[in-house]
């Protein structure tokens, strides 16, 4: 973390990508979904029911991430301004918001 990142309220971490062999898009699980981050665990202890999707980058972390956010049954928000596509390929922000909203996720401008 920066150090200038005021962690006073933080009371817990969820690190993905741990393991340099496989990518881990998502914050629930890696690529393979083999192993899980303790994501959606920690949110259904918590009794969390909506979860809020913001960060870097639309196509490829933010877009799994909230894939499988609504796969484990939350409510799944996207804040399209709070986000940005790296667009390796022509359209692929655009593709990505097709996808999510036809899967049933919910864009927030």
């Amino acid at each position: 973390f920066h150090p200038d990142l005021n962690r006073e309220k933080v009371t817990h971490v969820i690190q993905k990508g741990k393991n340099m062999e496989i990518d881990s898009y998502s914050g629930f699980q890696d690529n393979n979904h083999f192993v899980k981050t303790g994501l959606e665990d920690y949110l259904k202890y918590h009794d969390i029911q909506l979860v809020e999707i913001v960060g870097l980058a639309l196509d490829y972390c933010v877009k799994f991430t909230a894939i499988d956010a609504f796969n484990a049954g939350f409510i799944t928000c996207l804040h399209f301004n709070g986000t940005k596509a790296v667009n390796v390929k022509p359209d692929s922000a655009k593709n990505t918001i097709y996808d999510l909203v036809e899967k049933g996720i919910t864009i927030l401008a």
